[in-house]
């Protein structure tokens, strides 16, 4: 009997995601005991619906195809095709998390998917600069309108401000973005403290 490599390794993922499902059960199950801090079970889930975004993402990006070439030496560090999805397991991560800490907030939801969505278009695209930053600003606007932040929607100052700081942030991702694994890293450190 001969099994096909493809098979196994479909099997390998499922068995990979069962015994991650059962770890965050039992997580979850101490946490309501009491024996685990909140913020470690929040962390785990975001982290566990990112990693399984990316091995879903792996498979999905070549069929809608988003695959980035390394075309460009200057550009881009990786030598092998990668699929630019890893920001959709981030943005599904965080936001569940949030859910699951009852601190769900539409104003940064708002927010943050016109980004992803300027991200997911860009890398389908290659959107001009003009309308990357016009969606960047209009992502500021919103996160400073409606998100829970301590800046003041109604003053000018803060609107500035915080549009600024939003356009200089999601650039410098962008930055990082080139470098592969480098932005998952630094958001991986930025969520321990």
């Amino acid at each position: 009997l001969r099994v096909d490599p493809g098979q196994r390794q479909r099997r390998e993922r499922r068995c990979q995601a069962r015994r991650l499902a059962q770890h965050l059960r039992r997580l979850a199950e101490q946490q309501r005991h009491g024996h685990v801090d909140r913020g470690v079970v929040e962390i785990a889930v975001a982290g566990a619906v990112a990693l399984a975004w990316c091995v879903l993402a792996i498979r999905l990006g070549p069929l809608v195809g988003l695959v980035d070439h390394p075309d460009d030496p200057t550009l881009k560090a990786h030598d092998r095709p990668a699929v630019p999805l890893g920001g959709v397991g981030v943005f599904l991560g965080v936001h569940l998390s949030l859910h699951l800490a009852g601190e769900f907030d539409t104003g940064l939801l708002a927010a943050t998917s016109l980004v992803l969505l300027l991200g997911l278009a860009d890398d389908r695209w290659s959107l001009a600069p003009l309308i990357r930053l016009s969606v960047e600003i209009a992502s500021g606007v919103a996160l400073v309108l409606w998100a829970d932040t301590p800046l003041d929607g109604t003053a000018p100052l803060d609107l500035l401000v915080g549009v600024v700081l939003v356009v200089a942030l999601i650039n410098a991702v962008n930055l990082f973005d080139g470098l592969d694994g480098l932005v998952g890293a630094s958001g991986a450190v930025a969520a321990l403290g």
